[in-house]
């Protein structure tokens, strides 16, 4: 039986699809996976949909893993995907927010996430995988130990869903950030 895991996000360079992809073929020793993408719209350059095919080719005829894309889904669906998977992976070159790795986390889902400074700001290291998004080894050495942990049950747990709540929501997290600095001012 594979491994399913799961990545949500819109279909672009910084989203750093084909470093999920290229780690998946070049980690050796991985269990087969099956990997889904959930991605909204796509991007405009063609030559990166290209790297995605040809990638996915790759896996498809030189490894035991599977990988699927479902293009745009309703917010539900993607909450289903997040409860079948066994782990969510999100390993973006930037980001500006933790909102996919929070709605993981609140259903439960263990991450491996970006290893960048506005994510280690929401997502305690002992409640996450780390790995740098600029090194397709680095989220295969990851993507091992998350692997090796699913397999043994001793997988990293997410962040407390109390302490997750108010952060799902922007505008409550907005308005938590604005509380703090005015706290902070007086």
């Amino acid at each position: 039986m594979p491994i399913h895991l799961c990545s949500i996000g819109s279909v672009e360079p910084r989203k750093n699809w084909p470093g999920i992809l290229r780690a998946l073929l070049d980690t050796a020793g991985l269990p087969p996976i099956q990997f889904t993408f959930v991605g909204g719209e796509p991007s405009g350059d063609p030559s990166f949909h290209k790297k995605i095919e040809q990638l996915t080719d790759k896996l498809h005829a030189y490894s035991s893993h599977s990988i699927i894309f479902t293009g745009h889904v309703s917010a539900e669906e993607k909450c289903k995907y997040l409860q079948q998977s066994a782990a969510f992976v999100y390993v973006p070159f930037m980001e500006g927010a933790a909102l996919p790795i929070i709605e993981a986390q609140l259903v439960g889902c263990p991450t491996l996430i970006s290893d960048l400074p506005v994510f280690r700001e929401f997502i305690h290291a002992d409640s996450a995988y780390f790995a740098d998004p600029n090194q397709p080894a680095s989220i295969g050495a990851a993507l091992s130990t998350l692997c090796t942990d699913l397999k043994n049950g001793k997988c990293r747990s997410p962040m407390s869903p109390h302490l997750l709540a108010s952060l799902a929501s922007p505008t409550r997290f907005a308005k938590e950030v604005m509380a703090t600095l005015a706290a902070a001012d007086r």
